[in-house]
């Protein structure tokens, strides 16, 4: 239930760590328990996850009229689920352990964001209001993009986690996590990088074969 930034030059690894996570949860929980909202500014591969159940929309980067409502479809979540939560706290933890409802978490996923973010400039401030907001009311931002660089801070720090796949070198770690200490991912497609008290070294899955 936390905004999580996913960093790498490759997209193809960047594909490969958000593939994991749509088919994993989609395989663990229903369409009851999780929905996905993907926003595909990349090699536009989601279009396979369109059909599941668990999806409710895949945009791609020429859909501009689609853009602009899933977006107002989002904030408008957001502020049905400020009312629905106000008894318990404003929060959608709480109100999902303690009323005996359920109400899905709602995943938005942005692919190759700093091409959203060229193309679509427009949308920043409601993007920074977006991420601050959604994650008390279970709408939470995954979003895939090269590097810290060009992104507000103000924007930065509505994420609590950050993963980093293929870097350029470890300063280009450094400047995502701070120190690191010894440790560097190897050269493998789908590794890299996680900081939690330290920095692991991870594995992404790969959910299918490359065609």
């Amino acid at each position: 239930e936390s905004n999580t930034m996913i960093y790498g030059l490759s997209g193809n690894s960047r594909e490969m760590f958000l593939r994991t996570i749509i088919y994993s949860a989609s395989a663990m929980y229903s369409s009851e328990d999780v929905n996905f909202y993907i926003f595909d500014f990349g090699s536009e591969t989601f279009r396979i996850f369109s059909k599941i159940p668990h999806v409710g929309d895949v945009v791609f980067s020429s859909e501009t009229d689609k853009i602009d409502k899933l977006l107002k479809l989002i904030d408008e979540e957001i502020t049905e689920r400020k009312k629905l939560f106000a008894d318990y706290n404003g929060e959608y933890s709480n109100y999902c352990r303690n009323s005996g409802k359920k109400v899905p978490l709602f995943v938005v996923i942005f692919n190759n964001y700093e091409s959203f973010k060229e193309s679509y400039s427009a949308y920043d401030e409601m993007m920074i209001k977006l991420t601050r907001e959604g994650k008390r009311y279970g709408v939470i931002f995954l979003i895939a993009t090269s590097t810290p660089s060009g992104l507000f801070n103000k924007f930065l720090k509505n994420f609590d986690y950050s993963f980093a796949l293929d870097m350029n070198s470890k300063e280009g770690y450094m400047d995502i996590f701070g120190k690191i200490g010894n440790i560097y991912p190897s050269d493998y497609p789908g590794r890299g990088l996680f900081k939690k008290d330290i920095a692991y070294e991870f594995q992404t899955a790969k959910i299918c074969d490359d065609d």
